[in-house]
């Protein structure tokens, strides 16, 4: 737990502050790990994708790079919106 309380990339994750309630909590972190999952997933195939293209630069191929490449950038900034969380903690549920 001291670990957990320690990473940076979790100081402006509030469902990771101690006063956030268990329910937002486990949503919270779900929705992280999801998201993680989501990203290393499109960064493998993003790869597969750029060396598609650089051993064939067909219109196809560039096509499919553009899209993943696409979805990356979708994902960035992709922020919960998940219907009541935040509520248990306090929060206004957002829209």
């Amino acid at each position: 737990m001291d670990w957990l309380e320690g990473q940076e990339s979790l100081k402006n994750e509030w469902f990771a502050w101690p006063n956030a309630a268990v329910e937002d909590v486990e949503r919270g972190w779900l929705h992280v790990l999801s998201r993680h999952r989501k990203a290393k997933a499109l960064r493998s195939e993003l790869d597969r994708a750029t060396k598609a293209l650089a051993d064939d630069m067909t219109d196809e191929a560039y096509e499919r790079f553009l899209a993943v490449k696409a979805e990356m950038d979708a994902l960035e900034g992709d922020e919960a919106s998940l219907e009541g969380y935040g509520i248990p903690s306090g929060r206004e549920a957002s829209a």
